[in-house]
């Protein structure tokens, strides 16, 4: 073997030319298939990181009447999303499985935003608790102006993409309760018209619901925020306090639920049968009163609501979506089909989708980019081969004479063969490793400068807000088998014409 090696490290020098040519072939093979692999895993990566973690968890929970599974591709006008019934029991059979970590409840759904001229526009809402969803979702959102709400506060959070889009139908410029326009952050439309601005703190929100049932709620502006990682892809969804939701789409809320019923209005409700009758056989069952003294004046006229700052169980109200995120190690695939399982036994308002499927377009653009970036590097891969193997076919037509006079000499079919490969994988070697490598500098060199990337489907490819190709052990071992595979590819023929060879050819050839 050592003289395979000998006579094959010879012939490499003595047609260096050659040799170089098919060595750069490999060399740029091997670095662009590093390359394309790092995005791809980088891609692979960042949809996790970025879309399960940040956005919609591992699972989703909706209503049993909500016909789409997408949450989130139909912003900013999406399907309305019915409530889920009986949300503290769903709640209590999720937080009995093992498999969960967290589950984050939530109201989403599009609302209107009108003003006294009669302008509106539009925006998509998440209704929650705020401290809960950051808790869950790392974090992912960041005050530019004014502050984040706590749990149990009353406001909106404001995206600064829903207030420019506010802003170009309505040409109201929002600030949050307090608040100072920031002129870096004026668009070049409200730049321009600056001294003229209009700059209200509050909006008049109405829920739009199929169902029309939907009512005018006033909220106050917190803050101005943008999400820390895909801003562009969500800039349409804005928050809200559940409470404040609810009012506005009109769902039943937590300080219904504690509403306390008059005694006597108790006694009337619980009536039935000859009690029921025996109350209009009593006598007159209207009367005249003095309406003046019962009431009083306009200004004295009071509406009893259930004290907001009262102890209540907030999720005594209306959800019409609840995100989970299963335990390290867990079997998502096995945990959704249990608890699909559970939710179906026991006739739950629920059911339970993967996040796939609760992302809509956003998943399957992702996958189409995948899709892509993948054929590219199979691309590369075949072209690479071809030209690899034409050129190895030309070197040994050339060495004729050469493999001719060693055939005469003794060397057998397989000694040939074996030279070849030699040859060939002492240039892949040398040539496809530095290629790796190389390839593995620019990876790093690449998500060390935090370059930033704004178009929405390139965020997907690569993995978020700035170009982030990754390469770990198991796709280096891909890259180097995939190597392999070229080199072994491209001698398959050449070897098969070295072998045809014969010692009369050599003699033929002088």
């Amino acid at each position: 073997m050592s003289l395979v090696f000998k006579i094959a490290f010879r012939n490499l020098w003595r047609h260096k030319g050659k040799s170089l040519v098919i060595g750069i072939i490999l060399f740029f093979g091997a670095l662009v298939m590093t390359m394309g692999n790092a995005v791809i895993n980088g891609m692979d990566r960042g949809i996790r990181e970025n879309l399960v973690e940040r956005f919609t968890g591992h699972a989703v929970i909706m209503s049993t009447n909500r016909l789409v599974d997408d949450i989130w591709s139909g912003i900013p006008m999406p399907k309305e999303m019915p409530v889920i019934g009986g949300y503290p029991e769903v709640r209590d059979l999720l937080l009995s499985d093992d498999d969960i970590a967290q589950i984050l409840p939530a109201a989403m759904g599009l609302t209107l935003i009108l003003n006294e001229e009669s302008d509106f526009a539009y925006s998509f809402l998440v209704g929650v608790e705020f401290e809960n969803y950051q808790r869950m979702f790392l974090s992912n959102v960041t005050a530019i102006e004014g502050k984040l709400l706590d749990n149990g506060e009353r406001g909106l959070l404001l995206t600064d993409g829903a207030r420019n889009f506010i802003y170009e139908q309505t040409g109201w410029w929002i600030l949050p309760t307090g608040g100072d326009i920031i002129e870096e952050h004026l668009s070049d439309e409200a730049l321009s018209n600056k001294a003229t601005l209009e700059t209200p703190d509050n909006l008049v929100l109405m829920g739009f619901s199929g169902s029309g049932d939907a009512l005018d709620v006033r909220t106050e502006i917190k803050g101005i925020v943008r999400y820390n990682r895909l801003n562009e892809l969500f800039k349409g969804v804005s928050f809200i306090d559940i409470e404040t939701f609810r009012e506005c789409f009109n769902y039943l809320t937590a300080s219904d639920s504690v509403t306390e019923v008059e005694e006597k209005t108790k006694e009337l409700l619980t009536l039935e049968g000859d009690d029921l009758d025996a109350l209009f056989e009593s006598g007159d069952i209207f009367s005249m009163v003095d309406m003046s003294a019962q009431i009083g004046t306009p200004t004295e006229i009071k509406i009893e609501v259930p004290d907001r700052d009262a102890e209540i169980d907030i999720d005594a109200g209306a959800y019409n979506t609840v995100f989970i995120k299963f335990k390290d190690g867990a079997n998502h695939q096995e945990a959704i089909e249990r608890i699909a399982s559970a939710l179906e036994e026991n006739r739950m308002d629920a059911r339970i989708v993967n996040w796939q499927d609760a992302s809509g377009m956003l998943s399957q653009m992702a996958g189409i980019a995948r899709v892509f970036l993948t054929g590219v590097v199979l691309f590369i891969f075949f072209v690479a081969i071809i030209i690899i193997m034409n050129t190895l076919s030309m070197a040994a037509m050339e060495r004729t004479t050469e493999i001719g006079m060693m055939r005469a000499v003794g060397a057998q079919k397989n000694f040939i063969a074996k030279m070849f490969s030699a040859e060939t994988f002492a240039l892949s070697f040398m040539f496809g490793g530095a290629g790796i490598l190389v390839g593995i500098l620019l990876v790093f060199i690449i998500r060390a400068m935090q370059i930033p990337v704004t178009n929405d489907l390139a965020q997907f490819i690569f993995g978020g807000d700035i170009a982030s190709p990754f390469i770990d052990f198991g796709t280096l071992l891909s890259i180097v088998i995939q190597l392999i595979i070229v080199t072994l590819l491209s001698l398959i023929y050449p070897v098969v014409l070295a072998r045809k060879i014969t010692p009369l050819d050599a003699v033929s050839r002088n």
